[in-house]
């Protein structure tokens, strides 16, 4: 059985925004992006959160006008994070988007670039 980076149809763009989760019951919580794709999002949270479980994510994308882009998905995965990565996050969530956010990962990609530029990645 192949691996879970051997099965991405898409391209990953790490980038790192603010984010918050909302889940079932209304419950809110702070996230942070670590990559996106058309299909999915990596975040790190402190929530815990399970398999299947279904939320909507708003990223804060910068520029001269703060936006907010939402999102709805599923949760794919989860895993705490190991010792040596914990601080303010716990835990790596996997969510996958309920449909195709081509513009918005072809957006994260551009920002992932300036990120790189910036902080030498």
């Amino acid at each position: 059985m192949p691996d879970f980076e051997d099965r991405r149809r898409e391209a990953r763009h790490h980038v790192y925004l603010a984010a918050e989760i909302y889940v079932d019951g209304g419950t809110v919580r702070t996230a942070i992006t670590k990559d996106v794709s058309a299909r999915g999002m990596l975040v790190l949270t402190r929530a815990r959160l399970s398999a299947g479980q279904t939320v909507r994510l708003r990223v804060y994308l910068p520029g001269d006008e703060d936006r907010v882009e939402v999102v709805a998905g599923r949760v794919v995965r989860q895993e705490p994070l190991a010792p040596d990565e914990r601080g303010t996050w716990c835990e790596k969530v996997a969510v996958g988007f309920d449909d195709d956010r081509t513009s918005l990962a072809e957006e994260f990609a551009a920002l992932a670039a300036e990120q790189a530029r910036i902080y030498g990645w």
